[in-house]
């Protein structure tokens, strides 16, 4: 078969993948696009609970926490605070036994007011539409979820035989492909568009889509962790226990600000509570500002001491665990 012959029966591929999935294709991208920004969103439609005015007293973690387990009739599982004097502590609450996501509660550290909680927020209704619409066409999620992962390796499909239609017949005619006619017919624009743009993007589509793909099928996220040597979504708990040697263990409080002052150069802290103060203390921490990771450095603290135990840093992994 000649190259001529294999470049359109690549653009037959590529026309009918696109008129067959492009609407569901389209689907995922655009629900994924609004998942991006989620967080600001929720913000910006609640500010009663994300804005906060500050006065001259915070009030200490334990006196915070014990507010929000009378409040809710839920244990504290873990909290976060951001290094902001303007925004709230969040509370993770939990009943003993319950399953499932803990509820979260904010609160004002300086009043002791609870704001509200996680399933009250503006809009929290809306982005989880469109996470069950991403992620498995609102079926059932054993249904939807290998469908969206079909369509997305069609996307893959997609991207690859395009890139392949973009090479012209005449190698030095490349640079036509690199941008669009404006001044041409509609068709010509609309043409141009397509594959300039989409020779842009491209990189970075088959990038989101490969790594979608984990979530739809096991044996990918399975060949994969092989490939990097990693367990992708590595959900293995650590177990990390120190002896109880008879010593009394610090505050809730104490423990708080001894680790605060060591990871003072990240913006927010995220605390994981162990069931009494006699076992570790886990601690995700986060970098603020534009870009950051938001992938947490962790550390382990012994309760008794205060002393880090170990830490694990973003920047210390292999390449296969980044």
């Amino acid at each position: 078969m000649s190259w001529i012959d294999s470049r359109e029966l690549v653009r037959k591929i590529h026309l009918w993948i696109g008129l067959i999935g492009g609407v569901f294709i389209f689907i995922i991208c655009l629900t994924g696009t609004i998942l991006v920004f989620e967080d600001e969103i929720i913000e910006t439609l609640n500010p009663q609970i994300y804005k906060i005015e500050k006065t001259e007293i915070q009030l200490p973690f334990s006196d915070l926490k014990n507010r929000v387990e009378s409040a809710t009739n839920k244990s504290v599982i873990g909290f976060a605070f951001e290094k902001s004097t303007v925004a709230p502590f969040e509370f993770f609450v939990k009943k003993k036994g319950e399953k499932g996501r803990p509820e979260t509660v904010f609160v004002n550290p300086y009043s002791g007011d609870i704001l509200g909680n996680n399933k009250q927020l503006k809009g929290k209704e809306f982005f989880m539409f469109n996470f069950k619409l991403h992620r498995w066409f609102l079926m059932e999620t054993e249904i939807g979820r290998p469908i969206v992962g079909f369509f997305t390796i069609a996307f893959v499909f997609a991207m690859i035989s395009g890139l392949i239609i973009w090479f012209p017949r005449k190698i030095k005619y490349w640079r036509q492909g690199l941008k669009v006619k404006w001044r041409a017919s509609w068709k010509r624009v609309n043409h141009d568009f397509h594959t300039a743009f989409g020779l842009y993007s491209a990189i970075f589509l088959i990038i989101l889509a490969l790594t979608g793909l984990n979530w739809s099928f096991e044996w990918y996220r399975n060949g994969l962790s092989e490939i990097l040597g990693a367990q992708v979504f590595d959900r293995t708990q650590r177990e990390i226990n120190i002896e109880n040697i008879g010593k009394s263990s610090l505050s809730l409080d104490e423990m708080v600000e001894k680790s605060a002052a060591d990871l003072k150069e990240y913006n927010t802290l995220r605390y994981k509570m162990p069931a009494d103060m006699q076992e570790v203390v886990e601690v995700n921490a986060y970098h603020g500002g534009f870009a950051a990771l938001s992938i947490p450095d962790q550390f382990v603290y012994n309760p008794v001491t205060g002393k880090m135990l170990q830490k694990k840093l973003f920047s210390d992994l292999s390449l296969g665990e980044k």
